[in-house]
């Protein structure tokens, strides 16, 4: 389980404690090992569209690539 932190860049980017990520631009998110895979690609400052079951429906959301915090 991964935890969103209050304030960080999760939060900024509408993700909420408890969303199930289901795809990042349209391509599935089945493992958290593919979330992390597909992230490394992205350039920082890039738009991208995710996915996310929210209390049973789905809601997709405008994120913005940052730089990985240490």
């Amino acid at each position: 389980m991964v935890t969103v932190e209050a304030g960080g860049p999760s939060t900024r980017a509408g993700l909420l404690q408890g969303d199930i990520i289901v795809a990042l631009d349209g391509n599935p998110v089945r493992q958290l090992d593919d979330l992390f895979r597909a992230l490394r690609t992205l350039a920082v400052g890039s738009a991208h569209t995710l996915r996310v079951a929210r209390a049973g429906e789905l809601k997709e959301l405008t994120v913005k690539a940052g730089e990985r915090g240490s």
